[in-house]
């Protein structure tokens, strides 16, 4: 910028030089000049001329640095990893890299006076008009996830419904990007910057279903274990119990052994109590048999028999089945907030909401016990109170866990699932 100033001067002193020579000439009283002062004056000429020469190639000097810089720019700009992208208020897009246009699959051209939203997932819309308000409105950096069209799929001018990842009927899967908006300083436009999130999201859709297929192995494994317990072990202790009790009537004569044989039958119907519930905590035979409103109904009247607490329980009876590991992971995290209400609650009073709305399900479990303290739920530091476990449980089925506590009111835990559509599921 200095140069620049430098050099505007330059020029000016040059054009201010050349007018004083003008008006020399036009002051001489005779209108010639001697040899001298001809001389002189072409001496001061060329001098002149030599300056605006240098001046010329100091200038275009200066011309092809900017050019070099600006196509160094260019370059960084168009061919950068993510997209740029530099949009109104209503999302019309006034310029783009080249990365942004090959993400849209379209020329850049094509691209410049068209709304950004014509090339998203209609569903997103809404998601993508609140990204604007937010950035203009509360002139904040905003950020969100979308889904983009692809060619095809613009051409027909239509937005299917598909799956996050993968191919359905032929249809290409969606392209995951995420935007980040910035508005520009006293301007009506902001900066976007889109960054294709695609292989991360497949990535995340590999490892929610491995992470399915091992929970069902496990849960197979559970089963089987929980059946030999019942079926098997179960009752050959029984069958034990049942000669040893006959044993015992028949030692009334010896008081010393018949004492002997009635604590061991006592240990015997201890161990086969043990079992079973072992057996009913591996696999609890309800679930399959009544489903996860049969299942809950059943542990929780049990759960406040042996806690001594009042149970309010809101369980549609219109509720649907679900998929065997989904009921599973609801159970059991309805297991496990009901375990910490009685070894950290100390509650009196416990309610289980089950419902449906539309494709979405809610279980809720609400306490009104002393709360969990602010701190730890800020610092998320919840070891030993099996809430990790129960948020990895939400994520295995894509849905989420919601914990609201206040102290010395009590706590509310809330999951919130979406089984897309699935109603009835065949079971074997």
């Amino acid at each position: 910028m200095e140069r620049k100033h430098s050099h505007i001067a330059s020029i000016t002193s040059l054009r201010l030089k050349a007018e004083a020579c003008l008006r020399e000439l036009e002051s001489h009283p005779t209108g010639v000049l001697s040899l001298e002062e001809t001389q002189r004056v072409v001496h001061e000429l060329q001098v002149y001329q030599i300056e605006l020469e240098l001046q010329n190639e100091a200038l275009r000097d200066a011309v092809n640095q900017v050019e070099k810089g600006l196509e160094a720019y260019t370059d960084l700009y168009d061919f950068a990893p993510c997209s740029y992208f530099t949009i109104d208020r209503v999302g019309v897009i006034i310029q783009i890299n080249l990365t942004g246009a090959s993400l849209l699959q379209s020329e850049r051209s094509r691209l410049l006076g068209r709304r950004l939203g014509v090339y998203l997932n209609e569903s997103d819309l809404p998601v993508f008009n609140a990204m604007l308000a937010g950035v203009f409105e509360k002139k904040r950096k905003q950020s969100v996830v979308v889904k983009l069209l692809v060619q095809s799929q613009r051409q027909q001018n239509k937005s299917p419904k598909v799956k996050d990842t993968g191919e359905a009927n032929g249809i290409p899967a969606p392209i995951f990007v995420k935007m980040d908006a910035t508005r520009v300083p006293d301007s009506e436009h902001c900066r976007l910057v889109m960054t294709d999130i695609t292989q991360s999201k497949h990535d995340e859709e590999s490892l929610r279903k491995l992470t399915t297929q091992l929970f069902q192995s496990q849960n197979q494994e559970r089963r089987r274990i929980s059946r030999e317990l019942h079926d098997s072990t179960a009752q050959d202790l029984a069958a034990v119990m049942m000669m040893m009790e006959m044993v015992l009537d028949s030692t009334e004569s010896n008081p010393n052994i018949q004492q002997k044989l009635g604590d061991a039958v006592a240990m015997q119907e201890n161990c086969i109590h043990e079992i079973r519930t072992l057996s009913y905590l591996l696999h609890p035979p309800r679930l399959d048999e009544e489903g996860l409103v049969g299942a809950i109904r059943h542990y929780a009247t049990g759960f406040a028999e042996r806690a001594e607490v009042q149970l309010i329980l809101d369980l549609a009876s219109d509720f649907p089945r679900l998929q065997e590991f989904q009921e599973m992971n609801l159970f059991r995290i309805t297991q496990e907030c009901l375990g910490n209400i009685h070894r950290h609650a100390h509650s009196k009073t416990v309610k289980i909401q089950l419902r449906q709305d539309k494709d979405t399900v809610l279980l809720s479990i609400t306490d009104m016990g002393c709360g969990i303290p602010t701190k730890i739920l800020q610092e998320r530091s919840f070891a030993g109170i099996g809430i990790e476990d129960m948020q990895e449980r939400m994520r295995q089925i894509g849905g989420r866990l919601e914990i609201k506590s206040t102290l010395e009111e009590g706590t509310s835990v809330h999951c919130y699932f979406s089984f897309s559509g699935e109603r009835e599921i065949k079971r074997s």
